[in-house]
């Protein structure tokens, strides 16, 4: 069994949130609320496209993609219809440097179900059928998104901002995505999908301590029992000047767009969760009362 250490983080805002830390790397995050019976998991990996290298770029998506075609208990949707039929919610997201996975359902189902959840994510069926047809869903992402000014602008932002790391679309190019292989998805996956690289969070009436002895046997099913430290990324550090820039798009629009950026606060700041809520309600829209006495008073 995979031993874990447990310590308590204390925030007078934010709650108490119980951290344990197992001997092959993984971090479980647990925070407990009786307010509802409901129950939400997430399992991020450490990896996104900000990792790929120049010929895998869009390979981080593509493997999101792929992971939720089956485990090796059943294969294909069969799984999902199953976790779906319990009631189980299932969503997945690719970032620049992160690969998320989200369940939730009811807290008294979770027992039945997490068991399911980890072993679509550990045990990955790369059928070459599903991965042509999400190749083709990803290549249709990609000539959508060229048909999306706005985020075409915004990736402008990114490609002028940053070095080709964190500057190329997450999506990749058809070029890209089109040459890979279910070869290139498995290596990508054997080398970043690892417990070290691995953080789950969970929220919920459910108790802490069930669960990391729940984990504790998987992982010993799964063989990931290999002692390693929790392998994190280095702060990005001096990025230089904000450039100025103005591009004609290619295809014509009637909108013109305008991006306006500026230095904030470090990713480390003591204010950063402050940051994030005022990012959403900035980014994700608000009411023009409330912008205005933001904006204005």
């Amino acid at each position: 069994m995979v031993k874990y250490k447990e310590q308590i983080l204390n925030h007078f805002e934010r709650g108490k949130i119980n951290r344990a830390q197992f001997e092959n790397g993984a971090v479980f995050l647990h925070h407990k609320t009786s307010r509802t019976k409901g129950v939400v998991i997430s399992v991020w990996f450490l990896v996104g496209s900000r990792d790929e290298r120049k010929h895998e770029h869009g390979l981080a998506h593509l493997l999101e993609h792929m992971m939720f075609k089956g485990g090796s208990a059943i294969r294909g949707t069969e799984l999902l219809t199953l976790m779906e039929g319990l009631g189980a919610e299932l969503n997945a997201y690719t970032t620049k440097e992160y690969i998320c996975f989200d369940l939730s359902c009811l807290g008294s189902d979770l027992p039945k179900i997490f068991p399911l959840f980890l072993d679509l994510i550990f045990t990955p069926a790369f059928d070459e059928g599903e991965f042509a047809r999400e190749k083709n869903v990803v290549l249709q992402e990609i000539r959508e998104d060229r048909d999306n000014y706005e985020l075409e602008a915004e990736e402008k932002v990114f490609i002028k901002s940053f070095a080709e790391d964190l500057g190329h679309p997450i999506t990749g190019t058809i070029k890209s995505v089109s040459s890979f292989t279910t070869k290139n998805v498995a290596n990508f996956y054997k080398t970043h999908f690892i417990p070290a690289k691995m953080v789950i969070s969970m929220v919920g009436d459910n108790k802490a301590s069930y669960y990391t002895k729940l984990l504790s046997k998987l992982f010993t099913r799964y063989k990931l029992t290999k002692k390693q430290k929790p392998i994190r990324r280095k702060m990005l550090k001096g990025l230089g000047k904000i450039p100025h820039f103005k591009e004609t798009m290619k295809r014509g629009s009637e909108n013109p767009y305008l991006f306006m950026t500026a230095k904030t606060a470090p990713i480390d700041s003591e204010y950063r969760a402050e940051f994030m809520v005022l990012n959403n309600y900035l980014s994700e829209g608000m009411s023009s009362r409330f912008f205005k006495a933001l904006r204005e008073e």
